[in-house]
């Protein structure tokens, strides 16, 4: 099996477009698994089975899957048999799917280690998907986890779009595909096909009903438009959401970026970014983030 990797910014689009993947004949979608990557060991490292197993067991995103692990087998030589293994017994059991070729990790934070990840696959297929900034941000401060102001989402964004190309060009074009959330959401049938071509796929009507993923209890919150079918609604949300202040300094932050992107600030008038309000804004962020902590480890303990 080779895993279709999306990467990118969070709050992107990820999970939606891992759905509908995911609900391809041929593919299977897995919840987020940050232990994909953080119990991969080193290719020079010598591979024990067991320990592979008991880190990902132990580790709190598989935890939170609520979900057994398969039986192993001891004969498995590679990491590349250990977690295949899980995704074949979770298609099979969760989607009632097999005989699969491929399988889709829609966390975006992965788009931080490709490189390692393209040493265990090395025909890996990456998706790079970009949303407009100013709703990533309206989306990701009020949660849990994530930048909590707007001048942290802003400088979050960035870094992550900066990310996504620097993947592309590591890859280069016949290994990663970029896409905007914006095009799947209006055009969702050719932004789909288009897709599809890119992975050597043939498209499936399935495909634009967001239902290839089952999403876990401790997420459900976040992604509670996931098996509803494509919703536009939220494209421009931020318009409204966000204060003009937020929109100002969001935009002020990152440049002519929006723009690069094709996307259109609205600000009209030059804008500073005083020291005092800076600093404002850094002592609400401070005092959010101890709160979200405590939230997040509290969500965690609760559904693992």
């Amino acid at each position: 099996m080779q895993p279709i990797v999306i990467v990118g910014c969070q709050r992107s689009g990820s999970t939606m477009l891992g759905s509908m993947l995911g609900a391809h004949s041929e593919m299977a979608a897995i919840p987020e698994a940050q232990f994909f990557v953080d119990c991969m060991p080193s290719i020079k490292e010598p591979f024990n089975v067991s320990k592979i197993v008991e880190q990902i067991k132990q580790h709190y995103r598989f935890k939170i899957w609520n979900y057994s692990f398969p039986p192993v087998s001891e004969n498995f030589s590679t990491y590349q048999e250990v977690f295949e293994s899980l995704v074949k017994d979770y298609a099979l059991k969760i989607h009632d799917k097999k005989g699969l070729k491929y399988w889709v990790d829609h966390q975006p934070g992965h788009v931080k280690h490709i490189a390692k990840i393209k040493n265990y696959y090395r025909g890996l297929k990456v998706i790079n998907i970009i949303r407009d900034g100013r709703a990533v941000a309206n989306s990701i401060m009020p949660l849990d986890w994530g930048p909590n102001a707007i001048h942290k989402a802003a400088y979050f964004w960035e870094q992550r779009i900066g990310y996504g190309f620097a993947v592309q060009r590591f890859l280069g074009e016949e290994q990663c595909l970029t896409v905007h959330y914006e095009h799947l959401v209006e055009n969702p049938n050719s932004s789909m096909k288009t897709i599809c071509d890119f992975l050597g796929l043939e498209f499936e009507d399935a495909m634009l009903e967001t239902s290839g993923l089952k999403v876990p209890k401790f997420t459900t919150s976040q992604h509670n438009l996931v098996g509803q079918g494509l919703v536009n609604t939220r494209s421009d949300g931020w318009k409204t959401e966000l204060s003009q202040r937020e929109i100002e300094i969001f935009e002020k932050l990152t440049g002519d970026m929006l723009t690069y992107l094709g996307y259109s600030p609205i600000t009209t008038q030059q804008t500073t970014f005083k020291l005092r309000e800076r600093l404002l804004l850094e002592v609400s962020h401070l005092i959010k983030v101890l709160a979200n902590k405590y939230a997040f480890r509290r969500r965690v303990k609760r559904f693992s």
